[in-house]
C-alpha cells in the first residue's frame, strides 16, 4: 500500500492540502514560497488562503489556497507552449527569493556522496549507485557548488549534471529501506535506478 505524503480536497475554487507528514517542516516551506511566489507573480501560483497549524482539534497541518486554472499539458509541446514555458519560468526565476531558505548546493552534494556510499544491495539498483558513485568521483558534480542562476539559455552540460544528481537523489529516497520508499509502489526503485543508468550514459545534448 502506498502512503500519501497529503491528502487534497477540491472544493469549488478552492483547494485544501492536508499534509500527512510534516517532519521537516514541509507545509511551513510550501506556505512561505506560495506566498512569495504570490506576491510577485500571482498568475504562476495558486493564491495562499490560510495556513492551519497542527493544534489538539486539528492534529495535521493544512494550507488552503486558491485553484490554479489551467490544462495540463501532455506529449510533445507546441512551438507556443513551450514559449509559454519559457516565459513562466524566466518570470520564476527572476523572483527574490526573501524569506526562502536557501539550498547550500555543496551540502547537498555531500549528502548525496554519503547516501550513494553508504548503501549495500545488489541489482540494478546496486549497479546504479556503482555507476552514480564513480560519476559523484569524477570532476562534474563539482560544478553544481557554485549556483544555477543564469535560467535561459541552459548550458546543456550543466542541465544534465543537475539532473544526474537529482535523479540519484530521489534513488536514495525510494530505493529499499529508504525514507519514503514506503510511499512508493514496488518496483519504483529498480524503475529510478534505470532512469539513473540511462542519465549517465545519455550525452548532454540528448538530455
Amino acid at each position: 500500500m502506498v502512503s500519501q505524503t497529503h491528502q487534497v480536497d477540491v472544493s469549488g475554487e478552492v483547494v485544501t492540502k492536508t499534509y500527512v507528514g510534516w517532519s521537516r517542516d514541509e507545509h511551513l516551506r510550501e506556505w512561505t514560497a506560495l506566498r512569495v511566489i504570490s506576491a510577485a507573480r500571482p498568475d504562476l501560483v495558486p493564491v495562499p488562503i490560510r495556513l492551519a497549524r497542527p493544534a489538539p482539534l486539528t492534529p495535521q497541518p493544512s494550507i488552503t489556497m486558491g485553484r490554479l486554472q489551467g490544462t495540463p499539458m501532455t506529449g510533445l509541446l507546441t512551438a507556443g507552449q513551450l514559449e509559454g514555458l519559457h516565459t513562466a519560468l524566466a518570470e520564476l526565476w527572476s523572483i527574490p527569493p526573501m524569506g526562502l531558505v536557501p539550498i547550500e548546493h555543496a551540502a547537498f552534494v555531500e549528502r548525496i556522496r554519503q547516501a550513494i556510499s553508504s548503501w549495500n544491495g545488489s541489482g540494478i539498483i546496486a549497479q546504479a549507485h556503482l555507476a552514480a558513485a564513480e560519476w559523484l568521483a569524477g570532476p562534474t558534480a563539482d560544478e553544481l557548488e557554485r549556483p544555477l542562476n543564469a535560467g535561459f539559455p541552459v548550458d546543456p552540460e550543466r542541465l544534465r549534471t543537475a539532473r544526474c544528481l537529482w535523479a540519484m537523489f530521489w534513488l536514495t529516497l525510494i530505493r529499499p529501506g529508504g525514507v519514503a520508499a514506503h510511499r512508493n509502489p514496488a518496483g519504483s526503485a529498480e524503475l529510478q535506478a534505470e532512469r539513473v543508468l540511462g542519465l549517465l550514459e545519455t550525452p548532454a545534448d540528448r538530455i
